[in-house]
């Protein structure tokens, strides 16, 4: 372990033994990491995640922690973690190179700044650049996919560029959930827009997500939409089979949006866990349907 963490370290990587990742997950629970290795610039994420992929060495990336539920258990391995990484580049017409590390927040205040919008969606979901480009991040009617041109990743084992059409987006998806890969940068196409609109409409959008949606920690949307044309929407039919405010141990259905699970400040992941699948079970048993978790799992549940 000494020699992983030496190497990791001379990457330029920051490492922590034994990590809660209660600090690294929205959810603000889970266990502890092995080692959780941290990365602000794509160069020493690139270089940290190519030494595990060739070792060996288990390890799991994460951003900015939303969307994930890391087990109680913790995490045997290495967790690698890529975000706050401040690159983002003009490359003209509309055109912005910007690293997957990079906050969406930080990432799409900037692009507003040079006069550039259409993007403002982004801007209200926490997380990483890479993170959002991964789940294909989507609320008001827009997605990563409407603004990704191209993607550069090391992915199994390779450095790979994919564009708009081989990410393969679709709901909640992409290529990059099927593989064992981390999202250096991305070339994201916008249009021109006025700075004072641009930055009412995110403003416009942020007072949206306070009003509608809960503040205590959470992941967002738990559950995935389905259908034909994504109109089952889960928290519709949670809120109507009278499971608004449901509770388990620490975690709550939220009572302001039944698509959220909360941390009432003392959950546990196992709370979550338990909670997700009681759900997952009443709603089976009332519509006979399978809701599926927009979620992504961390170590053993």
């Amino acid at each position: 372990m000494r020699q992983i963490i030496k190497k990791l370290e001379s990457f330029g990587c920051k490492i922590f033994i034994n990590e809660s990742m209660a600090l690294h997950s929205t959810f603000k629970t889970g266990g502890k990491a092995d080692v959780l290795c941290s990365c602000d610039n794509a160069k020493s994420a690139q270089a940290a995640y190519f030494y595990l992929y060739n070792c060996g060495i288990p390890f799991t990336v994460i951003g900015g922690g939303s969307d994930i539920l890391v087990s109680d258990k913790g995490y045997k391995g290495v967790i690698l973690k890529f975000f706050n990484d401040k690159f983002i580049e003009d490359c003209g017409g509309g055109y912005f190179l910007v690293s997957g590390g990079a906050s969406s927040a930080w990432a799409v205040s900037k692009i507003i700044s040079s006069g550039y919008g259409g993007c403002e969606f982004a801007g209200v979901v926490p997380g990483s650049i890479g993170g959002h480009i991964a789940m294909n991040c989507g609320c008001y009617g827009s997605e990563m996919k409407d603004i990704t041109t191209y993607v550069k990743a090391a992915s199994d084992g390779k450095l790979q560029v994919y564009d708009n059409k081989q990410c393969r987006f679709g709901y909640r998806n992409s290529v990059f959930l099927k593989k064992q890969c981390i999202i250096l940068s991305a070339m994201l196409k916008l249009k021109k827009e006025d700075v004072t609109k641009a930055r009412q409409n995110l403003k416009d959008l942020l007072i949206l997500r306070k009003n509608n949606h809960p503040q205590k920690p959470s992941a967002g949307s738990v559950f995935k939409r389905q259908g034909k044309n994504l109109d089952i929407m889960p928290a519709k039919l949670i809120d109507e089979a009278g499971l608004k405010g449901l509770k388990e141990g620490g975690a709550q259905v939220s009572a302001k949006h039944s698509g959220f699970i909360i941390n009432n400040g003392n959950a546990t992941s196992s709370d979550i866990y338990r909670l997700i699948n009681k759900v997952k079970q009443l709603i089976h048993k009332k519509y006979d349907l399978t809701l599926s978790e927009e979620i992504i799992y961390i170590g053993d549940f």
